[in-house]
């Protein structure tokens, strides 16, 4: 894991302020590049395989050797390998959250490779106008071969995401979802798994959408599982639909296009359909951590969409204003910080 001041540290620097505490916040900065230099050379698979000394890794990776085992000693004492003499292998972190299906390694190289150098171009003009000249979808057009690297980091959350989504989200009966904004296909994909004779459409950019069909195609969902290529405000999102997901897209749009957002949802929905919204909401979270993290992925919104978190409150408003009506809220346990709100239309 992260660095974590033993019971010393914490007394003596964060409590009594005695030297400064802010040297913690370096060292995540500096875990974040380093596991995603890690990624990038294939430490986390090479491991995977077993333990290894920092010699046979240079040799598999190509790397060098004193260079990489500096590396691995760094990541030892961040948590996310474990050291037996000259020998490493994954720790218990590592081998739960960063190797395998689903992982966090292709999270941590997103930020690493989109989200910052999009932050170190953007940031300050956001912080003068409160918004950024092109938003991080534009950016990764002029910077094309960035885009494979944000969809796997997109996969990656929603692989995480998914199994306690769908232990929170009612599919049973329902026949035809559509998924709005739903990109790579994560969620449609598991809720016609659990749900036979469901059919799902998914809406999104068609630079998205690709992604979407091969990874329908892999699952063998394919003749299940549509697309549509468009703006969700704007173009055809279909109709007919009882059930409508909106997974992290409300983020990035301003009060006035979310409620068109809800109201081309409810247009779509056939009467008794229900929607599923799925975000960060501002103060949720059971942790103080999952709290901070909403008020930094808050921030980040601004920087890289022009977005925010909402209130639930105002979400909720603009549901009902839609006309949907029993809206609930559950916040995700198994993924802080995460919470869903479900309508319904009336029959």
């Amino acid at each position: 894991m992260p660095h974590v001041p033993n019971l010393f540290e914490r007394l003596y620097i964060l409590r009594a302020n005695r030297a400064p505490g802010a040297i913690y916040d370096l060292l995540g900065g500096g875990t974040v590049k380093s596991v995603a230099l890690a990624a990038e050379f294939g430490v986390f698979d090479a491991l995977a395989d077993g333990p290894a000394t920092a010699d046979d890794l240079a040799t598999r990776l190509a790397a060098h050797e004193e260079t990489l085992d500096m590396l691995c000693r760094f990541l030892g004492r961040a948590g996310y390998l474990d050291s037996d003499g000259d020998t490493y292998a994954l720790s218990d972190l590592s081998e739960r959250w960063m190797v395998g299906d689903p992982g966090l390694v292709d999270w941590f190289t997103f930020w690493d490779s989109v989200v910052y150098p999009f932050w170190d171009d953007n940031a300050t003009a956001v912080l003068r106008t409160g918004e950024p000249e092109q938003s991080v979808y534009e950016w990764l057009d002029d910077h094309p071969d960035r885009w494979p690297t944000a969809q796997r980091g997109f996969e990656a959350v929603a692989k995480l995401a998914l199994d306690p989504v769908l232990d929170n989200v009612d599919v049973r009966g329902k026949r035809r979802l559509v998924d709005l904004g739903g990109g790579h296909g994560r969620y449609s994909i598991g809720a016609c798994r659990v749900t036979p004779g469901l059919e799902a459409t998914v809406v999104d950019s068609p630079v998205a959408l690709d992604v979407a069909r091969a990874n329908a195609a892999d699952a063998g969902l394919a003749e299940r599982i549509h697309t549509i290529g468009g703006d969700l405000l704007a173009d055809d999102i279909g109709s007919g639909y009882d059930l409508a997901f909106a997974f992290n897209v409300v983020h990035g749009f301003t009060p006035a296009e979310n409620r068109r957002l809800f109201e081309r949802t409810a247009d779509a929905l056939d009467p008794g359909g229900s929607v599923v919204v799925m975000d960060q909401f501002e103060g949720a979270g059971p942790i103080a951590t999952a709290r901070a993290m909403n008020d930094f992925i808050g921030f980040t919104y601004r920087v890289l969409l022009g977005g925010r978190v909402y209130r639930f409150e105002q979400v909720e408003a603009w549901l009902r204003e839609a006309g949907f009506t029993d809206v609930e809220r559950v916040d995700l346990r198994r993924a802080p910080g995460v919470t869903l709100v479900t309508g319904t239309l009336p029959k």
